[in-house]
């Protein structure tokens, strides 16, 4: 019998700005899909990925705020603002 509850992974994630990067951190190794959205609300940034940690360049990326959208398979959206300068 199948159970009356079903486990779901993911859970809260962590964005870091470095200096020429943005890491994408999640507590487990779950399909995470990330996009990142300039001011001028043009998608700059897309990826798939079920790793842990995500690094993603921001070398040649003009000033400005973007948001960091993510979505795991439950449906589970967490945005993120950061700030290129």
């Amino acid at each position: 019998q199948k159970p009356q509850t079903e486990e779901i992974d993911g859970g809260p994630r962590t964005v870091i700005q470095g200096y020429a990067d943005i890491q994408v951190l999640q507590p487990t190794a779950t399909y995470l899909d990330i996009t990142i959205i300039n001011q001028q609300g043009a998608t700059v940034h897309q990826s798939y990925t079920y790793a842990y940690k995500t690094v993603i360049s921001t070398v040649g990326w003009a000033a400005g705020r973007y948001l960091v959208h993510t979505e795991d398979t439950a449906g589970d959206v967490q945005v993120f603002q950061v700030t290129i300068e």
